[in-house]
């Protein structure tokens, strides 16, 4: 799945939103000891935990990061794997392309099947969380500028 979507902020302060709210989702979910500056292209993280009565383990990677261009991560467990990437493209300032992808990855054919049946939410919902980080930044930047 690719959305492409036009916003009217800067490169760097979309790339650096993504950032900060996957260190926030890193801390909460994997471990509080995770720090900012170690999020770079080659980390890794593994985590184990209980679904129901099944023991499942996700190994969390930073296959690509390179600010404020490109950002993809994936997500691998035993049944499938599952990227994202953000590939942002400067149009002029304050205005850019967000070209968003996220792929699964499964030989489980019920996998398979329900994240062909979720595609269209998936797709509705991530439009619209990109609407609201474009939203977030143009807020915070309008109060910086009240600040001064």
């Amino acid at each position: 799945m690719i959305i492409k979507r036009h916003l009217r902020v800067s490169a760097e302060q979309y790339y650096d939103y993504l950032l900060t709210h996957l260190h926030i989702q890193l801390k909460r979910d994997v471990s509080n000891t995770i720090k900012k500056k170690d999020l770079v292209k080659g980390f890794e993280v593994k985590k184990t935990y209980m679904h129901g009565t099944e023991k499942v383990s996700i190994e969390f990677t930073i296959e690509e990061m390179s600010r404020p261009e490109l950002y993809r991560i994936s997500f691998k467990t035993e049944k499938g794997s599952q990227f994202v990437s953000h590939r942002i493209k400067k149009i002029r300032d304050n205005f850019i392309e967000d070209e968003y992808e996220e792929d699964f990855q499964t030989n489980d054919i019920k996998l398979k099947l329900k994240a062909l049946i979720d595609a269209s939410r998936t797709r509705q919902n991530m439009a619209k969380t990109i609407s609201i980080i474009e939203k977030e930044i143009k807020v915070k930047n309008i109060k910086e500028s009240n600040k001064l």
